[in-house]
């Protein structure tokens, strides 16, 4: 796909997303698109650049996943490896439409520059600050 008029490749967005990714602690899975970080305890979290490939359009939705590996050992499953790890493989898993203010379960975005940016500006807001956040003691 050329880009015009405002339209950029897939891939030219997933290198914008690995630049934001960076920023803020996840480093690049092994799958195209997905980024995961260690918290400092036993959880891995992580998120994904999905591109819808049944719509003409070219649009893209965000995966959310959080996977906690001594929770999947006591349960007998094998433990997540977080270089290849992304959001559909995790025990927590959502859309960033769902968690976001009004929530959108469904939620693509444009892929385009303006596109890109809500989306990353969307997952700092919603996303990121909800893996930041502590759990209620």
């Amino acid at each position: 796909m050329r880009e015009t008029m405002g339209r950029m490749t897939f891939e030219r967005a997933v290198r914008a997303f690995e630049r934001y990714a960076g920023s803020v602690g996840f480093a690049p899975s092994t799958r195209r698109g997905a980024f995961v970080r260690e918290n400092g305890t036993e959880l891995l979290q992580c998120f994904d650049v999905q591109r819808n490939k049944y719509l003409d359009e070219p649009t893209f939705t965000i995966n959310l996943g959080i996977a906690d590996a001594a929770a999947m050992e006591r349960l007998g499953l094998e433990s997540p490896d977080p270089a290849a790890l992304r959001p559909g493989g995790c025990m927590l898993f959502s859309r960033l439409g769902a968690i976001m203010v009004p929530p959108e379960e469904n939620l693509w975005w444009d892929l385009s520059e303006s596109g890109v940016a809500q989306a990353i500006t969307a997952l700092e807001r919603y996303g990121i600050t909800a893996f930041d956040s502590e759990a209620p003691a």
